[in-house]
């Protein structure tokens, strides 16, 4: 039996659903706000500190940076460690990176991480 999806439901909460998920991932939120024309921050969700490069903090255009685990398990991120803000810079954007994805990991090893999402600080 095929599924098809209704044109009326955005594709995010298709995703999550697909996943298992009853929560939306921020950059889906995000995703879904902009879709309505609603303002939103620069933002890009990495699978991981390597994958933060120039054109990533070019792109954000802040001088700092916020960068929060992106996890439907976790939802309250700072009591995880993981949310940290840093100069947008790309060493500096890959440690924060880093640290918040191996505190969330050590803080609930069971939690699905889908990586990092690297917001511009508004």
């Amino acid at each position: 039996m095929t599924v098809r999806t209704p044109s009326c439901v955005p594709s995010q909460i298709w995703m999550a659903e697909s996943e298992g998920r009853r929560v939306l991932l921020e950059s889906e939120v995000y995703a879904l706000l902009a879709g309505a024309g609603v303002d939103v921050p620069r933002h890009r969700l990495v699978p991981s500190p390597e994958a933060v490069e120039p054109a990533l903090c070019e792109a954000l255009g802040s001088e700092e940076a916020v960068v929060k685990v992106a996890s439907a398990d976790l939802l309250h991120k700072s009591d995880v460690g993981g949310l940290a803000t840093c100069r947008n810079e790309p060493d500096a954007v890959r440690e924060a990176a880093g640290r918040v994805l191996a505190a969330a990991r050590g803080a609930s090893p069971s939690a699905r991480i889908a990586g990092a999402l690297v917001v511009e600080r508004v």
